[in-house]
């Protein structure tokens, strides 16, 4: 897809939910609840992950962001990864993958990360995006905070099973790799010829909660904003 085609679909994504967005909704509620109604939520997209490197100098390799797809659905939408029952805002419904031809340039250039974001996306040919969609209800200040600039996320208590070299394409915990993993706290990426540039999460298999920070890790994970996504002239 290209990117220009985009705007398009995350419009489609954006307020009052269809039928079939309810019945996915109201999987969640609890037996015995009143069943949620259209006029009761807000329904929007969230990139809540993608194939990018990270601030802290790590990514999720194509298959990896397909992989929240099976796990996000029903997990709750919530402030700042503080796991308080008052925190919680809304929930995620549903979870889709989009892929594009290539990486948009703001988001390849954030973080100072662009020539490992060009590795990156040489390594699996396209930007593959999770796209999370929630269900907040109408009246919640989260929709006005997130109207005016709150619009940053990132998923929390999420784990996975190895940390693999781009390099060797092996895990670091591999005798066989001899490169370090990088870390802004410790090796900085690029520093050395032993400090790979990046590390790649694998086997995904757990996540707990999205969360709408002010900054995340992910310098592309939030909603969709208009900088981003221009309107297609005719």
């Amino acid at each position: 897809m290209k990117l220009k085609e985009l705007r398009a679909i995350v419009e489609k994504m954006v307020g009052e939910p269809t039928i079939r967005d309810l019945d996915r909704i109201n999987k969640y509620v609890p037996i015995g609840f009143k069943p949620v109604e259209a006029i009761e939520v807000v329904k929007f997209p969230i990139v809540g992950a993608d194939n990018l490197v990270n601030r802290s100098f790590g990514r999720w390799p194509a298959d990896e962001v397909k992989a929240f797809n099976k796990l996000t659905p029903g997990i709750p939408l919530m402030l700042d990864h503080a796991w308080l029952v008052d925190k919680g805002r809304g929930i995620v419904f549903d979870s889709k993958t989009i892929e594009l031809d290539e990486a948009p340039d703001w988001a390849m250039k954030r973080a100072g990360n662009a020539q490992r974001n060009k590795m990156a996306m040489k390594r699996d040919g396209r930007y593959v995006l999770n796209v999370a969609v929630a269900a907040v209800p109408v009246g919640n200040p989260l929709l006005e905070q997130m109207r005016l600039g709150m619009a940053c996320a990132s998923y929390g208590g999420f784990d996975y099973s190895d940390i693999i070299c781009p390099l060797c394409n092996i895990s670091f915990n591999d005798e066989a790799c001899p490169h370090h993993i990088p870390s802004p706290y410790g090796y900085g990426s690029g520093q050395s010829k032993d400090v790979a540039p990046f590390y790649e999460r694998a086997g995904l298999f757990d996540v707990c909660e999205l969360s709408v920070v002010w900054a995340g890790n992910l310098p592309a994970a939030g909603l969709f904003r208009n900088h981003q996504l221009p309107e297609v002239a005719a």
